[in-house]
């Protein structure tokens, strides 16, 4: 019982310290880590590729491995090109939102108005709105780690 109990006690400060090293990463690196998320992206599409190439899946494997390549060498355009298409996809949605025939309250229109100036945000400078976007998830993923801790120690 006592093993068990240890066990988690670890396995809730190894997730504690991942938490807080993910976040501390995502604060300093920041849109970088999209970019670099892309790049992982392309390089299990090249693997994906070249497995489906072994198994005689040709056409689909050289489709894979190609658009692993692109991926890589085209990143951040890629990166920016989602941020700014999602972007325009938040300010179509606050826009059909807004004039739906719905009774909203004050809440709702701030959420709703909160959506649509991000989604400008996101159209006008993709970068910085990522740059904010990681460093808010770093933020709240130092804190969870945190939180992670404090009980994990308790239960010692």
């Amino acid at each position: 019982m006592a093993a068990k109990k240890s066990k988690k006690v670890a396995n809730a400060l190894i997730y504690a310290l991942i938490y807080i090293i993910v976040g501390i990463l995502f604060c300093i690196f920041r849109g970088a880590v999209a970019v670099w998320c892309v790049y992982a992206l392309g390089v299990l599409l090249i693997v994906q590729g070249v497995l489906d190439m072994v198994n005689r899946r040709l056409v689909q494997g050289i489709l894979e491995a190609v658009i692993g390549v692109l991926a890589i060498v085209f990143a951040a355009a890629i990166t920016k090109y989602a941020i700014i298409v999602l972007g325009v996809i938040l300010l179509v949605w606050a826009v059909l939102r807004l004039f739906d025939n719905s009774r909203k309250t004050g809440l709702t229109l701030l959420y709703i108005v909160g959506a649509a100036v991000i989604g400008v945000l996101m159209i006008i400078n993709a970068f910085a709105v990522l740059d904010w976007f990681f460093l808010v998830i770093g933020i709240l993923l130092i804190v969870e780690g945190i939180l992670c801790l404090i009980p994990a120690s308790a239960r010692k």
